[in-house]
């Protein structure tokens, strides 16, 4: 492979002169411009090693150049070595205040120690006053973004575009940064001029697209796509986002149809293949959305998701014996997968097979699930099967691994009262109330729709209007 590919025979031909001098343990001469040139040669292909053997060399010549001794701080930056890059350039900063590369490099180190204010007082006293200067703006774009003053970090993304339009990653976060604002509606203003004046950037309209999706504007957002794919006809990326707009308008025949072309043209089939099933399954074609979800776990056995909605496809066809096939391999191929287990569970009770679902809970318990959501995903499965008892042993495993057993309470309330222990479910009901005075009434509202039969309990309704006397009118 040709390591100067790229560069001019100037470049080629000083550092085969330096490498040479190095191999021959000679002095040879090279002017500053040169050694410099030499530099960024291995700076550019991150040739650590020789990059050292440069400054080394260079300080013998000229030990007092201000533009060596920069290059050392630079080399320190690049290393790792922050403080005696700072300990340097500090020193060049007293000697020449009104060099600007030196400011830059400032920047530039604390950047990479996040000192992200820091970097931007020296990156503003590194600017060009009369042209500007591209990078430096960047650089305090990119700052402000980290510091998430977005405002701040579009103003500069400006900047850049206006001296190099072309600049496409600036493009990219810009509408990020729009984003981050909501501000879609000034960032799509922006955008529809950016790619006016420049009607070839793929990114621009890619940008534009996204930012129409944002505002639900999707047909807008499609001709914008279709922009992009006149300009590359292998952007996966193009494809799938106007797929997702045909999908968010629920025409799932034509989302369908831009897949199969993107199948055409993308590498990603797994992903597209997985977009299809989606798509079918939309239209409760079943049959057909089993056959593509296959193509997925096939081709990305990890994917667990396309297991879980295969499995669905199959409960969707009262095809229980082949939802729990895929959901076997779903589980050899993900065995350590929390959610899988949990929507295996939901799966099963669909099918009353309870059993399943007690063994799905005991995968859980081996493997200490500490979530508490899935936890509470696990117990309305009992509770909506209308396994009291069982709610009540699950919940004891429980609170063994989570957090907040308070998150429990509102099951236990219902299972207590739902196999006629009044007694503890007045008491349990109490607590919970004491313990949870903040948004405590969507909650006494789940164990009122599961237990409508409270509604009809003196001692409840005493209770629960001790903390809103009209929720039993709503």
């Amino acid at each position: 492979m040709n390591r100067f590919k790229g560069y001019d025979e100037e470049v080629k031909k000083l550092v085969k002169k330096f490498e040479q001098a190095i191999i021959e343990h000679r002095v040879q001469y090279f002017d500053v411009d040169e050694l410099e040139t030499i530099f960024d040669y291995y700076l550019d292909v991150d040739d650590v090693v020789m990059l050292e053997e440069c400054i080394d060399y260079s300080e013998k010549l000229f030990p007092e150049e201000v533009s060596i001794r920069l290059r050392r701080a630079q080399f320190y930056g690049i290393t790792g070595k922050f403080d005696i890059a700072l300990s340097i350039l500090d020193e060049l900063e007293l000697l020449e205040p009104e060099n600007k590369e030196i400011k830059y490099t400032l920047g530039v180190i604390h950047t990479q120690k996040n000192e992200h204010k820091q970097a931007i007082s020296y990156y503003k006293k590194a600017i060009n006053d009369e042209d500007g200067d591209e990078i430096v703006y960047e650089n305090i774009a990119e700052e402000y973004m980290k510091l998430e003053e977005y405002d701040k970090a579009i103003k500069y993304y400006k900047k850049v575009l206006k001296i190099n339009p072309k600049n496409e990653s600036c493009v990219l976060d810009l509408s990020f940064c729009y984003g981050f604002t909501n501000s879609n509606a000034e960032g799509i203003d922006f955008m529809q001029k950016y790619v006016t004046e420049n009607p070839y950037s793929k990114k621009g309209w890619m940008t534009l697209g996204l930012a129409y999706f944002s505002e639900s504007l999707y047909e807008k957002a499609i001709e914008a796509y279709d922009y992009v794919i006149a300009i590359d006809d292998e952007s996966f990326v193009a494809y799938l986002s106007k797929a997702n707009c045909y999908f968010s308008m629920e025409k799932y025949h034509d989302a369908i149809s831009v897949l199969n072309e993107a199948l055409n043209y993308c590498k990603e089939k797994n992903m597209i293949f997985n977009l299809l099933g989606q798509n079918y399954e939309k239209l409760e074609n079943y049959e057909l959305a089993a056959i593509y979800y296959k193509k997925t776990t096939y081709l990305e056995p990890r994917n667990i998701h396309a297991w879980i909605s295969l499995a669905e496809c199959y409960e969707n066809l009262n095809d229980y014996n082949s939802a729990e096939e895929y959901l076997n391999r779903a589980m050899e191929a993900n065995p350590h997968s929390e959610i899988l287990l949990v929507e295996s569970a939901k799966i099963y009770a669909k099918f009353e097979k309870m059993e399943m679902v007690d063994m799905c809970v005991q995968k859980m318990l081996e493997m200490e699930i500490d979530k508490d959501f899935l936890w509470m995903e696990i117990l309305d499965i009992y509770i909506d099967a209308k396994e009291y008892e069982e709610a009540l042993t699950v919940m004891n495993y429980a609170k063994m691994f989570i957090e907040d057993v308070r998150n429990l309470f509102t099951y236990e309330i219902i299972s207590k009262y739902m196999l006629g222990k009044y007694s503890d479910t007045y008491d349990l009901l109490r607590k919970y109330i004491i313990n949870n005075p903040e948004n405590i009434e969507e909650e006494l509202k789940y164990i009122l729709l599961q237990c409508p039969s409270m509604l009809e309990n003196n001692e409840i309704i005493d209770i629960v209007s001790s903390v809103n006397p009209h929720i039993f009118d709503e």
